[in-house]
């Protein structure tokens, strides 16, 4: 969680920054989205199917990858796919549904995968070691709170308005609003991730 990296930065930005990327994160109305575009219960399953097995492959070889080219570089990376994967919850069409699908599982693997691996690093390599158990344990202490403020959050900017064809192929509102919210969030995530 890129909140951890606290460690190169003040303690409460880091914290900001771990709230933000678990409220992107647990945002959930993919099955209610897809759902509301028509799609049966097969092709539901086969745009998760796309997700899960998108992160599997790419959870095998990202960590290396990372590890060449940069911890921080890859958890902005993780922002970034994961803003365009939300936008693709805009657009009513199975491909790029299932691109965005892709694109989501990317940036799981490099969720659950670089965030921790730059802070482990940096802890070690600045003498801070010792930060590390606290850490942890306030990220898994705040991870639940943050989960039902996001689900709170995402119901009440579903409750709104009812989603609407902005044009033709672009959606907006409904069950488009939550991920909207966790485009929200993955920016300030960006911002604090870069500044870090």
């Amino acid at each position: 969680m890129s909140w951890q990296c606290s460690v190169i930065g003040s303690r409460g930005r880091g914290v900001l920054s771990f709230i933000y990327t678990n409220v992107a994160t647990s945002i959930r109305y993919v099955y209610a989205l897809y759902e509301s575009y028509g799609f049966d219960r097969h092709q539901n399953a086969g745009l998760f199917v796309c997700g899960f097995a998108s992160s599997m492959l790419l959870g095998t070889f990202i960590g290396s990858f990372a590890d060449r080219c940069g911890r921080k570089r890859f958890c902005l990376l993780y922002c970034g796919l994961y803003v365009l994967s939300c936008l693709t919850k805009h657009v009513p069409s199975y491909p790029v549904l299932m691109l965005g699908r892709l694109l989501g599982g990317m940036a799981t693997s490099l969720l659950f995968s670089v965030f921790d691996a730059w802070f482990i690093c940096e802890a070690s390599t600045t003498n801070q070691a010792d930060l590390i158990p606290s850490t942890f344990g306030i990220a898994v202490a705040l991870n639940s709170i943050t989960a039902i403020v996001a689900g709170v959050l995402a119901q009440a900017s579903v409750s709104i308005a009812a989603m609407q064809a902005w044009t033709p192929f672009f959606n907006v509102a409904g069950y488009c609003s939550p991920f909207d919210l966790s485009i929200i969030s993955l920016l300030f995530t960006a911002v604090g991730i870069q500044t870090t």
